[in-house]
């Protein structure tokens, strides 16, 4: 029986594995369903380790005043959490020095270590760069009081929200399900983390602020799950070589997982709005009036389908289209610049649970790839996706994405054979003669 995220216990991991961060897939765990102030039919996850050692702002030199606020600013960097440059790259998709813009006139990118104290991060690309779209699409907007109201997809969690009793922060922020102790807030680093070279690690960042220096001070959890020193505050937003990045986001309740965890004990999250999932009893049988041709139509054109929507179904025909149009277009760019090979995409079928297998769509991102590359004119078309058994089914954002390459490869292979038939006609030919 096929299950939604909010069936899953608190406490339960689930993981995409599309989404990724330093090149494995982040496993969120549950934090609870529906907490108060979240969005309506939402779920909360945390991710279920530190994902890396980052300072929560750098230091800004040319922040004025005289007082201690700006002395500690100027020097440790600016604990506000909605100005602050991790919560900005935490809510980024944008390409390595791509993500930051400044937040306000004094504000300074985390780009050297004269400026953070470890693993500056300007350079990498922002958090959400290695999220697969149908993360990204299942994420909901949360607004919460920190200090200001700041409404964002990726959040920290508030002191008060992860259950030590901290009272400083907003009473309307509700401690979550999940926490309970020490031992329930206590988080390790991921080993990617650490193969990179980040160690010293002491505790995870929050989004608390203290009341009375709320530009100065970022607080944190530590290592054994505490609310730390002095109800977890540290001067040193800057220190990104001891302090940890945890983040969490609200997402829809009703996204589909699989039926059992795996050996790990995680769930898989299904990133697709119809409830058909792969290698289930559940798949979808043999439509009414299917349209799907007896004969074999290898290299036929069809009209891609550009208008995918969340609420639309997947089908054999869908599948028929999509690999003979890739067909077609090795078959024609073969004609013009010589023959090359695609991977094997199967026969033409009319065995609807054909296409309810992992390697023919990850042949298809394959093809789609080769294809491009063998183009005289190379187009940017995206990230090419990787699919797994009992893991996320192709979405309509990504259907979109490789129907339109089709589509604008076939104009681009038309607009070489209007020109070639063009130039056919003059080239040679002697003066005052045309065939």
């Amino acid at each position: 029986m096929a299950k939604t995220l909010g069936d899953l216990l608190v406490g339960a991991r689930v993981v995409d594995p599309n989404t990724k961060y330093y090149g494995a897939p982040i496993v969120w765990r549950i934090m609870e369903h529906d907490h108060e102030g979240d969005p309506e039919n939402s779920t909360a996850v945390i991710s279920d380790k530190v994902l890396c050692l980052k300072a929560f702002d750098a230091r800004e030199p040319k922040y004025p005043g005289s007082g201690q606020t700006a002395s500690y600013i100027r020097e440790y960097g600016n604990g506000n959490y909605a100005l602050s440059n991790i919560l900005q790259w935490a809510n980024s998709d944008a390409d390595a020095w791509m993500w930051y813009t400044p937040q306000h006139e004094y504000d300074h990118p985390p780009d050297t270590t004269d400026y953070v104290t470890a693993n500056p991060y300007e350079s990498e690309a922002g958090f959400l760069n290695g999220f697969s779209s149908g993360f990204k699409e299942g994420i909901l907007d949360v607004k919460k009081k920190i200090v200001t109201e700041v409404t964002r997809k990726i959040h920290f969690l508030t002191l008060r929200e992860a259950g030590t009793g901290y009272q400083k922060d907003d009473e309307s922020l509700k401690p979550y399900e999940l926490f309970s102790d020490n031992a329930s807030r206590k988080a390790e680093v991921t080993p990617e983390a650490i193969k990179k070279g980040e160690s010293g690690y002491n505790g995870w960042w929050t989004a608390s602020a203290n009341g009375a220096y709320p530009s100065c001070y970022a607080r944190y959890i530590d290592s054994e799950g505490d609310g730390g020193r002095a109800d977890g505050y540290t001067n040193e937003a800057r220190e990104g070589g001891k302090k940890g990045f945890r983040p969490y986001c609200c997402l829809k309740s009703d996204i589909m997982v699989s039926d059992k965890p795996d050996e790990n004990g995680v769930y898989t999250l299904f990133l697709r709005s119809t409830p058909d999932l792969p290698d289930t009893p559940d798949n979808p049988d043999e439509p009414e009036n299917p349209d799907y041709p007896e004969t074999n139509m290898d290299g036929i054109w069809r009209a891609p389908k550009t208008n995918w929507t969340e609420t639309d179904a997947f089908n054999l025909k869908d599948y028929k289209r999509i690999r003979n149009n890739l067909l077609f277009l090795r078959n024609k760019i073969s004609g013009i610049w010589g023959a090359f090979n695609i991977a094997d995409m199967g026969n033409d079928q009319s065995d609807p649970k054909y296409i309810w297998k992992v390697q023919y769509f990850n042949v298809i991102e394959e093809n789609l790839e080769t294809i491009n590359k063998r183009m005289i004119i190379v187009k940017n078309y995206g990230f090419k996706q990787t699919f797994y058994n009992n893991g996320a089914f192709i979405g309509f954002s990504e259907l979109n994405r490789i129907e339109s390459a089709t589509l604008q490869m076939k104009r681009i292979i038309e607009g070489w054979e209007a020109g070639l038939r063009r130039l056919s006609f003059r080239l040679g030919a002697p003066k005052g003669l045309y065939l």
